[in-house]
């Protein structure tokens, strides 16, 4: 919406069945992800960025081999202001990288974060609470990510399809249609 009326972002995406899962403002572009393999006739591996500044597509950066259901920004753990795009879906790779679900985007590199990860199904749904980044998805149990240890939580129990994070606590919404709070 800009100046009270819709505008698109140049051409469509293309894909057997495209569609846009989530947009994030990372680096100050907007990235849009989801299952798609081309836009505007540029390669996109189902992610990339649309520069705000100058209104045109950026480079897509390596891609992953299936969908992305969710983009999180938030801090890498080891500079202060120094952010990581999170992603979360049904893939297995990222560009070069093996990364089953979850990968993280700094630099237009990907890193599959420490392993081993409890990720064990596709992921719905990311937040950022208490330094860590929270992962559910409706066959994967909650876990948390400390980016600046490297540490992963065992299961927090519950699996879902949606979280939210605010300065009360963590909620979870999803399959069990029950609600909870991680404080």
């Amino acid at each position: 919406l800009v100046n009270e009326q819709w505008a698109a972002l140049e051409t469509g995406m293309t894909s057997s069945s495209p569609r846009v899962n989530d947009l994030a403002i990372f680096d100050g572009d907007l990235y849009v992800a989801g299952q798609f393999s081309q836009v505007s006739g540029q390669a996109a591996a189902n992610l990339i960025g649309w520069d705000l500044a100058n209104g045109e597509w950026l480079p897509s950066p390596p891609g992953t081999n299936g969908e992305i259901n969710t983009l999180l920004v938030a801090d890498d753990g080891q500079n202060p202001g120094n952010d990581q795009l999170y992603v979360g879906g049904s893939f297995t790779s990222d560009g070069p990288t093996s990364a089953s679900y979850l990968a993280a985007l700094q630099n237009n590199s990907w890193s599959a974060l420490n392993q081993p990860q409890p990720i064990t199904g596709v992921i719905q749904d990311l937040a950022f609470y208490d330094n860590r980044v929270f992962v559910v998805g409706e066959n994967q149990a909650l876990v948390s990510y400390t980016p600046a240890s490297g540490n992963w939580s065992s299961s927090l129990g519950f699996k879902g399809a949606a979280l939210i994070a605010s300065s009360t606590g963590l909620y979870l919404s999803g399959q069990q249609d029950v609600g909870a709070a991680v404080t």
